[in-house]
């Protein structure tokens, strides 16, 4: 594995975990509006959560911004690099 590598190129990532009261999947740019949604409205708590008061995360971000941020998280899902 190099050190640019998240996960050994060996591990077969996976694409989706299904609990009972739960879905996780890679977060993509057809998420957009509601990824959008969710984090705008939860701004305030996160920020007030312990551990985040001095992070700068979220910032203000408009659909199109947030847009790219999802394809850029799709990126580093595909090259391996991040797993958002």
């Amino acid at each position: 594995m190099s050190a640019t590598e998240f996960v050994s190129g060996k591990f077969d990532v996976p694409t989706e975990l299904v609990g009972v009261d739960f879905r996780l999947t890679p977060l993509l740019p057809e998420h957009n509006d509601s990824d959008y949604d969710a984090w705008t409205s939860s701004m305030d708590h996160i920020q007030a959560t312990p551990g985040f008061e001095d992070w700068g995360w979220p910032k203000p971000m408009t659909k199109e911004e947030n847009l790219r941020d999802l394809e850029r998280h799709s990126n580093e899902f595909r090259e391996r690099v991040g797993f958002t």
